[in-house]
């Protein structure tokens, strides 16, 4: 499993949420790091996908592998930051609905391991949740 394959896996699960109101799905390139928060034109709401992380724990000759991936949820809502935080809660939740305990080809499924609030722009009215998922994998060591 390449992360690449992980990540279009999620991306095409979610893909049915393009004709349920989300506007964008792509993968997360820096978008809602603090320097550059509401600097990216991106339709709302939205949701981006990366690969944040592999733990690996070698046992015998196998690999316990810990992969972690991250969703970014986005919504942005003129009347003001309740109706985006309501937005982004709505988008976190169908997205978690298409994600938690997705099956991944010969790897295991996803498991939720934590959704929090990364940030609210007053003056955007864009509100930005992450969610983290957790997919365990075994598989035959590397070897040189």
């Amino acid at each position: 499993m390449t992360y690449e394959s992980l990540e279009d896996a999620c991306k095409t699960a979610l893909e049915p949420l393009l004709n349920e109101g989300l506007k964008t799905l792509k993968s997360y390139g820096g978008e809602f790091s603090p320097d550059s928060f509401g600097q990216f034109p991106i339709q709302y709401p939205a949701v981006m996908i990366c690969v944040a992380g592999l733990n690996n724990e070698a046992k015998g000759n196998m690999d316990m592998q810990d992969l972690e991936v991250v969703i970014y949820v986005a919504d942005r809502n003129l009347r003001g930051e309740d109706d985006a935080r309501h937005g982004a809660y709505h988008t976190m939740e169908q997205a978690r609905g298409k994600l938690n305990r997705l099956g991944i080809n010969g790897a295991g499924r996803l498991a939720l391991k934590s959704e929090n609030l990364v940030g609210y722009s007053r003056k955007l009215n864009l509100c930005v949740m992450q969610a983290t998922y957790r997919l365990k994998v075994q598989q035959p060591a590397f070897s040189n």
